[in-house]
């Protein structure tokens, strides 16, 4: 069996397109004795798509693709599965003798939809997506000795819980919420959005990209609160807004490169332990609050 002591454990959800192939390029071509595991939904088109960016990773760097889907929890699943111990019926491993990694030195959930109309799809993906990826990877986290969680998230989350009336910020503005009172949190909001009235949210759903805005948001407090739990065990926790970058999520409009935002996402996960559950953006501390005016796309 072979030892894995000496690298460095990387899994990438979404890795195969926008800010995650970027950062699958960067973690490949310019670090060192890194093993970069991409979660794609597609293993070919994913594969392709990074190969065409990085022929050959730089010397002691390897790439593994494997199917994942923040929509089919199965898929999820299968890939912490595949992490813990070789499965080839997900995929061949590419490492000679390879029977099991055993732990995960980083977890970057990079994958999200801008869907602003369709509110579950919107929450289904991009936060009980997310929270089952990190229900899946949290155990393989647990057995490193320097382990980071990355929440992609965006400023547009701050920015709503600026608009929001003080009432609902209380609720939200807060590291404490449990996992039972979150989804309670959730069920109001779709309430909401269902009969749109939005009254307990002001202006906020309807000023920051809709549902999108939202679900970052909601984002923001479920991770603060699990960056409060995992702390004990050693994971550092990182949410990060990569700016506005160019990429399919927003029709390529964005006016940051998406590999500078995917350099954001990396330093993110250098991030010591004593900073955990800190929100940050182009390298600096990003409140949980904005007001309106400082709102940006994000």
């Amino acid at each position: 069996m072979t030892s894995f002591d000496n690298k460095r454990i990387v899994f990438i959800s979404g890795g195969g397109r926008g800010l995650a192939l970027q950062a699958v390029k960067i973690l490949l071509t310019e670090e060192k004795d890194q093993i970069v595991i991409a979660g794609v939904r597609s293993v070919e088109a994913g594969r392709q798509a990074i190969e065409a960016l990085v022929p050959t990773p730089a010397e002691g760097n390897v790439l593994e693709v494997v199917p994942f889907d923040l929509t089919d929890k199965a898929t999820i699943d299968k890939a912490a599965q595949y992490v813990q111990y070789v499965s080839h019926d997900i995929v061949t491993p590419l490492i000679p003798n390879r029977s099991t990694y055993g732990r995960l030195d980083v977890l970057i959930n990079c994958a999200a939809i801008a869907n602003y109309g369709d509110f579950r799809a919107t929450f289904s993906t991009n936060i009980y997506g997310t929270a089952n990826s990190d229900d899946a990877f949290i155990p393989l986290l647990e057995k490193s000795k320097d382990a980071h969680l990355v929440e992609v998230s965006s400023a547009l989350g701050s920015s709503c819980l600026g608009a929001v009336p003080p009432q609902t910020k209380k609720m939200f503005d807060r590291d404490d919420v449990s996992r039972e009172e979150f989804d309670g949190l959730v069920q109001d909001y779709y309430t909401a959005a269902e009969t749109k009235d939005y009254t307990p949210y002001g202006n906020a759903p309807t000023d920051f990209y809709g549902h999108y805005g939202m679900s970052k948001m909601f984002l923001n407090v479920y991770a603060r609160a699990l960056a409060r739990k995992i702390q004990p065990k050693g994971i550092s926790l990182s949410l990060v807004c990569p700016g506005y970058c160019a990429t399919d999520l927003n029709q390529h409009q964005g006016v940051r490169s998406a590999e500078d935002g995917a350099r954001s996402i990396l330093t993110s996960t250098r991030v010591p332990l004593s900073q955990t559950g800190q929100a940050w953006t182009y390298g600096k501390l990003l409140p949980f609050s904005l007001p309106a005016v400082e709102s940006t796309k994000a």
